[in-house]
């Protein structure tokens, strides 16, 4: 028979299997880069870290800090709303309680498409409609939604009929007017008027 492998005899059986372990792991550090002529390493994209979808595994980025900050609504009278060419027929909307309405108004919209117009942050901000359901009145629904010239602002509105007036008007008792940018919304309990 011939003789066995070399040092076999004196590292045993365990220390063979693990010589036969370690000498595949050190030929693989001791190989070079293969180079590649005009191949581009791969990179990563921020935010494209493979297959983590569930929250905490390895790779997941943390959550934005970055919140959107709401506009001031801001009050507006029947004179101020005139002068940016607005007013007339329609539906205006204030807040509960307000001795003097019309000195104090936060919603406008008439009857004519695009004539939604509310006061933010100190600038009046002409809406459009983008959606409507519920009971038609006087160019108006009980449930509207508009959307600011830049995408960023959207305003829902849902209003509840009361009584009709004696000159083509109807009274709103009781809505809200939803305001939201972003991830961040507020709302507003709403009275007012529409008519004609």
């Amino acid at each position: 028979m011939g003789k066995p492998f070399i040092g076999l005899q004196k590292v045993g059986v365990w220390g063979a299997i693990a010589l036969l372990m370690v000498a595949p792991l050190s030929a693989c550090r001791s190989q070079q880069p293969v180079a590649t002529e005009g191949v581009e390493p791969e990179s990563t994209v921020p935010g494209a870290i493979a297959d983590s979808t569930e929250a905490g595994q390895p790779g997941d980025l943390p959550p934005s800090t970055e919140e959107t900050v709401l506009p001031d609504v801001n009050t507006y009278t029947v004179d101020e709303l005139f002068a940016v060419g607005a007013g007339g027929c329609g539906m205006s909307l204030w807040l509960p309680g307000t001795a003097s309405p019309a000195e104090t108004n936060l919603f406008f919209n008439g009857l004519e498409a695009d004539s939604m117009w509310m006061k933010l942050d100190g600038e009046f901000v002409n809406f459009s409609r983008t959606g409507q359901s519920g009971e038609e009145f006087y160019g108006q629904f009980t449930s509207q939604t508009f959307v600011s010239p830049d995408g960023g602002t959207t305003v829902t509105v849902e209003v509840t009929l009361g009584e009709p007036g004696e000159i083509e008007s109807i009274s709103i008792p009781s809505g809200t007017l939803t305001i939201q940018q972003g991830n961040q919304s507020a709302e507003l309990a709403v009275v007012g008027g529409a008519g004609c």
